[in-house]
């Protein structure tokens, strides 16, 4: 994100915001996806590539509407649109980190208490809910080793996040399909518009 932020600004004053906007939602969509491959051994190339696409897409998409805010109304409403585009931005961020917190609690809470079985209980909510205790409520609620726990703490925590980018990944195709089909309306538009127009 820190890399592209330079060049952001001439790119939405060559090519416009929406296309860096689509930019930065297939990018997040690439991100989530790679990450729904997370795996307690997954290399590290895919965790890297993950973590660059998202940093791209925050590059890409956070300017852009900042931009687009501004220009979809007259300057004296500017403070306007950007408040309430920000105001969006920040309740939107923490609706969806409430409810990929619940989908991981609720998907890591499943997986641990499959892989468990008998030894499982009410307790693996709290690992699920609280991983800097999970290594201490495993070892006191089960027979396992030390290495065991380990692996079963990352293996739970590989899925629990693989629920949540599954909701960033949808999301995602969502705002993708929104802005494509937004971009669509525009161009018939314009070709309308052009139409109708006097000859020259």
């Amino acid at each position: 994100m820190a890399a592209l932020s330079p060049f952001v600004g001439r790119l939405t004053d060559r090519f416009g915001p929406r296309r860096l906007l689509l930019t930065g939602f297939a990018l997040f969509t690439v991100a989530a996806l790679l990450f729904t491959r997370l795996t307690a051994d997954a290399p590290l190339t895919v965790i890297v590539a993950a973590l660059v696409a998202m940093g791209l897409a925050w590059g890409c998409a956070l300017g852009p509407a900042t931009v687009s805010a501004l220009s979809s109304v007259p300057e004296r409403q500017a403070g306007l649109a950007m408040g309430s585009s920000w105001t969006f931005h920040n309740l939107g961020g923490a609706i969806g980190l409430a409810v990929g917190i619940v989908l991981y609690r609720v998907r890591a809470d499943a997986y641990l208490t499959s892989e468990l079985g008998a030894q499982g209980g009410s307790w693996t909510r709290e690992v699920a809910a609280g991983p800097e205790r999970a290594a201490a409520l495993l070892t006191r609620h089960t027979s396992l080793a030390p290495t065991e726990v380990t692996d079963l703490f990352q293996r739970m925590f590989a899925h629990g996040t693989q629920a949540a980018m599954w909701l960033v990944a949808g999301v995602s195709v969502v705002a993708l399909l929104a802005l494509g089909g937004i971009s669509l309306v525009d161009r018939r538009r314009g070709g309308a518009d052009a139409a109708d127009g006097p000859a020259v």
